[in-house]
């Protein structure tokens, strides 16, 4: 499925590969998520904070169901 993302963080994991992607769906911006992008440094120059991108999910998501961690901040 693909999804418009706004990106709000990237964390690059230092192993010249990939990163985590921290966004937010454009249609939804109360819904926040983080991916690991393994192709991050072949694209990493066309990334920029706050812009949208379409990103193509595979096997994104096995299941899903109500945040019980809504206090929770993973930095």
């Amino acid at each position: 499925m693909t999804h418009e993302v706004i990106i709000t963080h990237i964390i690059d994991e230092g192993n010249f590969v990939e990163a985590q992607i921290h966004c937010k769906l454009k249609s939804y911006p109360d819904f926040e998520f983080t991916f690991f992008d393994t192709m991050y440094h072949r694209n990493k120059s066309q990334y920029v904070i706050g812009n949208t991108y379409s990103f193509l999910f595979n096997g994104f998501m096995y299941s899903c169901g109500e945040n019980q961690f809504a206090n929770t901040k993973i930095p």
